[in-house]
């Protein structure tokens, strides 16, 4: 089945009864960055998420050298985009 995310009914009836939701964001993003490497663009805009370090102690600092420690799948796929800066 082709899809996509723009869609909101068919995201709606893709998403309806799964268990979980991954692949957009690791394939996808993997294929996005393929896609610019080969055509020569040096940046892609990427929004990050506070999941990537959500496990670390809410008095705690953080900037961009924060390690990562993703509180989830969600953290994990968006750990997987910022390595790729």
């Amino acid at each position: 089945m082709k899809w996509d995310l723009n869609d909101m009914g068919t995201v709606d009836q893709t998403v309806h009864g799964c268990d979980g939701i991954i692949g957009p964001n690791l394939i996808g993003l993997h294929n996005l960055y393929e896609a610019a490497r080969k055509h020569g663009h040096l940046r892609v805009l990427f929004a990050n998420s506070n999941h990537v370090v959500g496990y670390c102690r809410h008095d705690e600092q953080l900037d961009a050298s924060a390690s990562h420690q993703p509180d989830g799948w969600f953290g994990i796929s968006k750990s997987y985009g910022r390595q790729w800066r």
